[in-house]
């Protein structure tokens, strides 16, 4: 555990060098790896929270999710739902963790609604500027593949994305895919994290 914090620790001062104090909204994406890119920002989060910056992470990826055990949160609604409804209160799908600078906002149960809810880019973009005047950091979890303009449209809501990696289990292609996936969509990169087991 005492390893895993310094590298916490390194990473995160790695990460204020290149984020500026204006940017509030990191993604985090990878090309394959859903467990470790959401337990490293997990880990970020208590992190920051831990400081006392009140922290937010945003679950994009309704297919997987860690924070619900992590955190010990409820089953609920989420994102999906709020972005569906134009009647529904933001504050109502976000949960508070047992650390008070720390919350969660669930993808939710996308069931039948299919998996373009984020093509309303306009909502999330505006609901991520409310959440800015509350959060001091808001980590967005987004499953992205080169070819999905829904990720496209999540990240460019955020400040600045940062790629977790476990370079023993990614293809180098689909690395090299999303990259320029990235580049051409001008998505600013701030950082890698390789995750090797």
């Amino acid at each position: 555990m005492q390893i895993m914090k310094k590298d916490l620790q390194e990473i995160n001062l790695r990460l204020r060098e290149k984020i500026s104090d204006n940017m509030k909204v990191i993604g985090f994406i990878s090309p394959k790896g859903d467990f470790e890119r959401q337990t490293v920002l997990a880990n970020l989060a208590v992190m920051y929270s831990n400081s006392k910056q009140k922290t937010l992470i945003v679950n994009t990826d309704s297919s997987k999710s860690v924070y619900q055990s992590i955190f010990n949160l409820k089953k609920s609604e989420g994102l999906i739902d709020y972005l569906l409804d134009d009647n529904l209160l933001l504050a109502d799908f976000i949960q508070q963790t047992d650390n008070e600078f720390l919350a969660v906002m669930e993808s939710g149960e996308p069931e039948n609604k299919g998996l373009d809810y984020l093509s309303n880019s306009f909502k999330f973009k505006k609901m991520i500027e409310n959440l800015k005047a509350n959060f001091a950091n808001i980590l967005v979890d987004i499953k992205f593949s080169s070819n999905d303009l829904e990720g496209i449209s999540v990240l460019n809501s955020c400040d600045a994305v940062i790629i977790v990696e476990n370079s023993k289990i990614t293809n180098k292609r689909a690395m090299n895919k999303m990259l320029r996936s990235l580049l051409k969509n001008n998505i600013k990169v701030v950082g890698y994290i390789d995750v090797k087991k």
